[in-house]
């Protein structure tokens, strides 16, 4: 009987080793969030950016296309990369890669360039759209982007 109590006790430990040391990074595997799958599906353009200040109704600064534009953000493109980073190409037309981009709670996002880093808000990431506030002391500027065609 001792044997048996012995075996069946050996039985069930092997297995409950084996259990938990068959256990591979595949198993762990986290499903990537649909907002990163979208984000860095395309290349990013800004289609519009309008400054909102607090009491007074949004004034558009840049819409892609216009010929009466305060901005020019024609050139900009944002391509996020699954590691974090960003390539882009600035209002100037240079491009860069020191780009860094976390997403966070809150429907906001962490955006840094260089020593530069800014928390925007009411991030929005769709098929065909993406974005985001930066909020200033007196409103937000609203920043809208479409996919590069």
């Amino acid at each position: 009987m001792k044997k048996i109590i012995h075996l069946a006790s050996a039985l069930f430990l092997s297995t409950l080793l084996f259990s938990a040391t068959s256990c591979n990074k595949d198993d762990e595997f986290k499903k990537e969030p649909i907002e990163v799958q979208l984000l860095t599906a395309k290349t990013w353009q800004i289609e519009e950016v309008a400054e909102v200040t607090d009491g007074e109704p949004p004034h558009v600064t840049y819409k892609k296309g216009a010929a009466n534009n305060e901005d020019d953000f024609s050139r900009v493109r944002q391509s996020f990369k699954k590691d974090g980073s960003i390539t882009f190409i600035d209002q100037e037309g240079e491009s860069g890669s020191n780009g860094h981009y976390k997403l966070l709670d809150n429907n906001m996002l962490r955006l840094s360039w260089g020593f530069i880093t800014n928390i925007v808000e009411h991030v929005v990431i769709r098929e065909n759209s993406f974005s985001y506030r930066l909020v200033h002391e007196d409103g937000y500027t609203q920043f809208t982007f479409s996919p590069v065609q």
